[in-house]
């Protein structure tokens, strides 16, 4: 198995819960509070008082989001075919 896990390419989907301890989670925790207090700290010194957005920490990807993202992805794709009914089907 862990041959067969070797061999596989990466994802692109973000990464797994190996690895991914409850430590770097406080930690992942920390940086986004420390970029939100400095933007808060931008925004108060600025002229027009608007706060820069910061990009989110990268956090694991598990199999529920990777299953919302499907579902998300299914609604679209359903909504769409209503809308728009020469849409085709691309089989997911």
């Amino acid at each position: 198995m862990a041959a067969r896990i070797a061999s596989s390419e990466p994802s692109d989907d973000g990464f797994g819960l190996v690895g991914w301890t409850p430590e770097r989670e406080l930690l992942a925790d920390t940086a986004e509070i420390l970029m939100s207090l400095r933007s808060v700290l931008i925004a108060a010194n600025s002229k027009d008082g608007k706060a820069p957005k910061f990009p989110r920490m990268p956090r694991p990807k598990t199999a529920v989001d990777r299953a919302r993202a499907a579902a998300a992805k299914r609604k679209r794709s359903d909504l769409l075919a209503q809308l728009t009914p020469h849409h085709l089907h691309a089989p997911t």
